[in-house]
């Protein structure tokens, strides 16, 4: 069980090698002053471009956790090797699914880190709470 709850952590946070610091709201600083890209997570999970995504979780789940993550890779200097993204954390009683994605310019490329799912624990339901609802067609709300 404790492997699962590491393992998810690793997926809203970063990967194995970097050191990352996260967040457990759902808009991204992206920093560089644009405004012309959303990176607002629930927006980008519930994206037309999105709807493979959306399909996998609906009727699956009824609630979620919703991240932004960013990593920078561990001896890198100011700006090496930084990575952002959005971290999606479906979940019931008895099962989870995590699907994340990292930002690539206007972008975001699903999978990475890489999806996973299995069964849900009760550390797992203590170890943060829920923010967003899936509603019948996969489509995510901010509570």
């Amino acid at each position: 069980m404790r492997t699962h709850v590491f393992a998810v952590a690793l997926l809203l946070v970063g990967v194995t090698g970097l050191v990352g610091c996260g967040s457990s709201g759902s808009k991204a600083d992206q920093g560089d002053g644009q405004s012309d890209v959303s990176r607002d997570c629930v927006d980008t999970w519930n994206a037309p471009s999105n709807q493979a995504n959306q399909s996998v979780v609906a009727g699956r789940f009824t609630v979620a956790r919703v991240s932004n993550w960013s990593a920078q890779a561990s001896g890198g200097g100011p700006g090496a090797g930084e990575s952002q993204g959005c971290g999606y954390l479906f979940h019931t009683a008895e099962r989870y699914l995590s699907i994340s994605g990292a930002w690539e310019g206007q972008a975001i490329r699903w999978g990475v880190p890489p999806t996973m799912g299995g069964s849900w624990s009760a550390e797992q339901q203590a170890s943060g709470e829920d923010n967003a609802g899936v509603d019948s067609e996969g489509r995510l709300s901010a509570k």
